[in-house]
């Protein structure tokens, strides 16, 4: 779903870079970052790029700035030479543990690729080496364009499904966003059977493994305030999150959110859970997390300017039945 690349300052010398009139590298590159990458750099390298991206055509320059501030990047205490400063490729993937695809210079790549298409892999780590050029070639970014589009086999495990479509997700993000219609109808459902297991619940244990602190907030339809089912939503989430230490641990703010029917008929009758700027769609909902296996469904993962995401929020905060923050 995310692969962590890297490139060194040499990379903004390559010849597909600096073309005029050739932007088909500068493409790929922005894109495949977007939608299934995330930059891994230091403080020093970070600034260094900010200032290299100054050599590039001028009509390009915007993009990349707007790239490296908008766009995923993961700041690390690790340093490395430049590609061309390791003596083959042996050596340069050592870097496989800081991150698994390194984009270099043209010139470069060919030479400790030792072969004209300047790409290579290895095949044990899954690091690989591409040059500018060749970057549509990436087995790792093909692999995460694929596992965004793969749907959710029948009987897939909670867990299954979190390590390889969710989990990946979680490590580069803060603010967590879940439109279901019925996550608040199946948590009473297993109310009266007894139950506290729940789709929501599965996922706010698993997002508790991470580490990190995260803002929820859970848009579902739970009808009006101070109805049956807003007491009973607002009290489950009370006893099973806010006061379950190793759950609340994790979250900054845990909001709910109850719209009417209406809002859910008309702009939401599918099930979305965002992760900052890339929106997953779940066939089922918040359901695949629930402690049996999925049933079939349909899954896919698009970065929030390919939505209406932003717009459904906005018209969720204009016909709210109730808001409650449990955290």
């Amino acid at each position: 779903m995310i692969t962590e690349f890297a490139f060194d300052t040499h990379f903004f010398d390559s010849k597909s870079l600096n073309t005029a009139g050739q932007s088909a590298a500068h493409d790929s590159i922005l894109q495949m970052w977007r939608d299934h990458g995330v930059l891994v750099s230091n403080s020093d390298k970070f600034d260094e790029f900010l200032e290299l991206i100054k050599k590039l055509p001028i009509k390009y320059q915007q993009r990349w700035k707007e790239a490296l501030e908008y766009y995923r990047t993961s700041i690390v205490e690790n340093d490395w030479q430049n590609f061309s400063d390791y003596e083959n490729f042996s050596k340069l993937k050592s870097l496989c543990s800081i991150f698994k695809t390194a984009l270099a210079d043209d010139e470069i790549s060919k030479i400790l690729s030792e072969n004209e298409d300047s790409t290579i892999r290895c095949s044990i780590t899954g690091f690989e080496l591409l040059g500018a050029g060749a970057v549509s070639e990436s087995i790792n970014f093909q692999s995460c364009r694929t596992a965004g589009r793969t749907e959710i086999p029948f009987g897939s495990t909670a867990q299954a499904i979190w390590s390889s479509k969710i989990l990946p997700l979680t490590k580069y993000s803060k603010n967590i966003s879940i439109i279901d219609r019925y996550l608040y109808t199946r948590i009473r459902d297993g109310l009266t059977r007894g139950s506290t297991a729940s789709g929501a619940l599965g996922f706010l244990r698993m997002l508790s493994d991470s580490g990190k602190k995260f803002n929820v907030t859970i848009i579902s339809g739970g009808e009006e305030k101070n109805s049956d089912a807003y007491h009973e939503i607002i009290n489950y989430f009370n006893v099973n999150v806010a006061e379950c230490p190793p759950i609340a641990k994790t979250l900054n703010s845990l909001t709910l959110i109850s719209n009417h029917d209406t809002f859910f008929r008309d702009y939401a009758h599918e099930r979305f859970i965002r992760f900052d700027s890339h929106v997953c769609e779940i066939g089922v909902g918040m359901q695949i997390f629930e402690n049996h296996p999925s049933p079939m469904t349909s899954f896919s993962l698009k970065h929030s300017s390919e939505t209406l995401f932003q717009e459904r929020e906005k018209l969720s905060s204009k016909n709210i039945l109730w808001r409650e923050f449990i955290i």
